[in-house]
Parts: structure tokens; sequence; C-alpha cells
């Protein structure tokens, strides 16, 4: 921390005696002008980088909000288990955040509503140093391994206040902190939708988590567009693609899988393969009616069947004869 008038701080006593001394005819203490610059003197300190409660960073788990929803959390302190609730589809999942204290290490498990370990909630990760950082203090050092599973930093603490400290030298009695993430799917650099709607690259520590979903979704969206333009080729093509990776990874892939079921229908009747459309949309059909059985409330049927791509689905599948 910051040393300026050291020799002034004084002891609680020299302190208290000097308080004592001042006139009780002032209104404030502040009245005073040994007391006003003496506060002026000790708090000029406080004032600069150091010292300074630091954070340790942030980790950030996104995911899409059109299919799940944030319901609350829950701590349980006999046990200091943290439990986030999420409404995903027709169900529910658990985020379970724990923190091993004596390892400084935090564990996240996400479950269904039954306790079993899922995925296909979370599709983004973020490690997000301090934003707000002094630009006197070093630069932190990223740790970007994706292949590894593992996203992170380090955060050099100095010793001696900015302007007693030497980058390049640093200091024997420097100190670090280190924010590092592991995640149990594989991690994945891709572009992503900004708020404004521009398709733009992730920060340095951003990753796709569980990726397949997101694929899916954007050849799907690609495909969507295509035909719009009446490019009927370049749709079947990126469509296809979308469709091989769910046959690859049908365990992978929730939600999103109607959209591409939807837009593979669509590729192949305007490419004129009207019998491949048909076989295509009694496919996805017989998919949209085996999930409508599960559920018992009327209700909750009538809402899965008027999700706009299961809507489109039947359509298409009476239309098609399938």
């Amino acid at each position: 921390m910051a040393e300026d008038h050291a020799d002034e701080i004084g002891t609680f006593r020299e302190i208290f005696e000097k308080v004592k001394a001042i006139p009780p005819s002032l209104k404030t203490l502040d009245e005073d002008p040994w007391y006003r610059e003496y506060c002026r003197k000790m708090a000029g300190n406080y004032g600069k980088p150091y010292p300074r409660p630091f954070p340790c960073g942030t980790l950030v788990l996104g995911f899409d909000r059109r299919r799940a929803e944030l319901l609350g959390h829950r701590l349980d302190v006999s046990t200091g288990l943290c439990t986030v609730e999420l409404r995903v589809g027709t169900g529910t999942a658990r985020l379970e955040v724990f923190t091993d204290m004596a390892r400084d290490r935090v564990w996240l498990r996400l479950v269904d509503g039954q306790g079993a370990p899922r995925g296909g909630v979370f599709d983004r990760i973020r490690v997000m140093p301090d934003p707000k950082t002094p630009t006197e203090m070093p630069a932190y050092a990223a740790h970007d391994a994706a292949a590894a599973r593992v996203l992170g930093f380090r955060q050099l603490l100095p010793f001696l206040e900015p302007s007693r400290y030497d980058k390049a030298a640093g200091h024997p009695r420097d100190r670090a902190v280190r924010l590092t993430a592991r995640t149990s799917g594989p991690l994945a650099h891709r572009s992503r939708t900004s708020w404004s709607g521009v398709e733009e690259a992730m920060e340095p520590l951003e990753r796709v988590l569980d990726g397949t979903p997101l694929v899916v979704e954007s050849l799907s969206v690609l495909a969507q567009v295509a035909l719009a333009r009446g490019e009927a080729a370049q749709a079947h093509a990126q469509a296809a693609r979308a469709m091989e990776v769910i046959r690859s990874s049908p365990d992978a892939v929730e939600e999103g899988e109607m959209l591409a079921r939807l837009t593979w229908i669509e590729s192949l009747e305007a490419s004129g393969d009207r019998p491949g459309a048909r076989a295509a949309a009694a496919e996805a059909f017989a998919i949209i009616q085996e999930r409508v059985s599960r559920l018992h409330e009327p209700r909750h049927r009538q809402s899965l069947q008027a999700i706009r791509e299961n809507a489109r689905i039947l359509e298409l599948a009476r239309k098609l004869g399938a």
C-alpha cells in the first residue's frame, strides 16, 4: 500500500490527545485545521490503487433464454451447497455449486430434475479478470488451453505502489491471484451474436461450451437464410450438415433439433425432393407426437405443439401426406 506521510500517522494515544484538545466551541471536528489536514493526508493513501479489494475474477456461464429460464437459487448453510434452479423446456435442471475452502476450489455440477447429470443448458463460458483493474497494474496473463478444456488467467499483485514499482523487474515479494476454469465438455472458439444483433468474435477468454447444439442451430439459421434468398442448393447443404450432426450426436442436441428438422424438410421440398421431404416430415412428426405423449396436462401438450418449429412441422406433415 502507499505510505505517504507515514511519519505523521502517530499512535492512537497521540491522536486521541490531539482530538481532545480541539475546542468544544466548534460545531464539527472538520472545522479544526489540524484535524481536517490530518484526515486529508491519511485518506490520500486510500485514494490510490493500493490498497484496494481485488476481486479474483468472474466465471460467466451463458445460456439461451429462449430455451432455459432462471428460476432462482438457494443456499444450504448446513452444507454450503448453492443450488441454482432452471426450467429447461418442459423439465427442470439444477446447477449445484460447492466451495471447497480447504483446496480453494469451486465445483459445479449440472443435473436434471431427478439428480442425474445432464448437459445441453449452458452454451457459453467466459472467465473475466476484474474489469476495473487500474492501468498501473501489470496486465494479466491469459491461460487459454481449449484443447485441455481449460480457461483462466493469472494477475500479478505488485508489492510496491505504482510510483515505486518496476514492472519489468518485479519484486521478490510480489504475489498473484489465479482463476482457472476446467470443463467436462469440449471448448470451441466461434463467433457469436452481440446485443445489437451483430456477429462478432468471442472475447479472449470466452468459448462455446458443449458446442454441438450451437453448431446445429447455426447451420439451421444459415439454411433458413438461404431458403429466404431462394438458394435451394445452399440451404440443402447447410441443413444436411445440421442433420448429420444430430444423427452423430443425438444426446448432445435438445431444443435446437426441431429447427434443424424443419429446415431439412423445407430444404428438401425446395430442392424438388418431395419424397425425401415427406419422409423427413414423417420422422419429425413422430418425434413430436412421442414427446407430446409424455405430457399429461392438455395445456402442456398444446404448448408443445404450438412452438413455432413444431407447429410448422405438423403443418408440413399434413401437407405432404406424411
